[in-house]
């Protein structure tokens, strides 16, 4: 009976790491060949299109490892290394529902390669992350910081890309301190420093939660997953009609 559960979670597991890869492909190939929206024109640039490889080479090397190495369990360094992009998944997915949505064209809004790669690779990698049996040795709060790693260096590499060329990598106005500076609260708004802050809390708060709801769902329901998935599809829905009303 154990033994019959854990070769479905198993194949369930699996189901999902394909759909993850292929929901980052045909997100990558149909922005390429329809990007008519002006958003993401440098589009490899993005930390959406980069978070959404990662969380798609991890899921494939999860597959070909466990073709690999059956008898063998997975190293936890690997588990880390998902761990650390699906949170960023899970940020490109905020971020852009909730500071991005609302000033978006709408014809990009409701465009299958928004959809896919903001909205339904997100959920489906937390769902494969939630789904997974695998109880981590390392401490929470060391994993939780492995959670800045991928967003920190993307900043790194958007502040040098803007200083040398005079243009953002992607149009993130909250990382332009350019002109909003990195110091400065005004009328125009907060600087950077005060949006990388918010986005670091934002991170933490996000490892916390999906560590806590693996811990709390040991033998995780279905109902949970789908809560989830269903609570993401309504913060996207709901900042997708405040587009409208502004």
């Amino acid at each position: 009976m154990i033994k019959s559960k854990q070769t479905r979670q198993k194949v369930i597991g699996n189901i999902l790491k394909i759909c993850i890869i292929l929901s980052c492909t045909a997100g990558i190939v149909l922005h390429i060949v329809n990007d008519d929206s002006g958003f993401m024109n440098r589009i490899f640039l993005a930390f959406t299109i980069q978070s959404n490889i990662w969380i798609a080479l991890i899921c494939m090397v999860f597959l070909l490892t466990g073709l690999i190495i059956k008898k063998h369990a997975i190293p936890e360094w690997l588990h880390i290394l998902k761990f650390m992009f699906t949170v960023s998944i899970l940020l490109t997915y905020l971020v852009f529902a909730v500071l991005l949505t609302p000033f978006m064209h709408w014809s990009y809004l409701i465009s299958l390669s928004n959809i896919l790669l903001h909205t339904i690779t997100a959920i489906l990698a937390l769902a494969d992350f939630l789904l997974d049996s695998y109880v981590y040795t390392t401490k929470k709060r060391t994993l939780v910081t492995t959670g800045l790693i991928m967003p920190f260096l993307y900043s790194i590499f958007f502040f040098i890309y803007y200083e040398i060329t005079n243009q953002m990598p992607v149009p993130y106005f909250f990382l332009d301190f350019k002109k909003y500076g990195w110091f400065n609260i005004g009328q125009q708004g907060i600087s950077v420093i005060y949006w990388m802050a918010v986005l670091c809390a934002v991170l933490v708060l996000t490892g916390y939660v999906i560590l806590w709801l693996k811990e709390k769902n040991n033998n995780i329901s279905k109902r949970t997953v789908i809560y989830a998935a269903i609570f993401m599809l309504l913060i996207s829905v709901s900042f997708s009609i405040l587009n409208i009303v502004i």
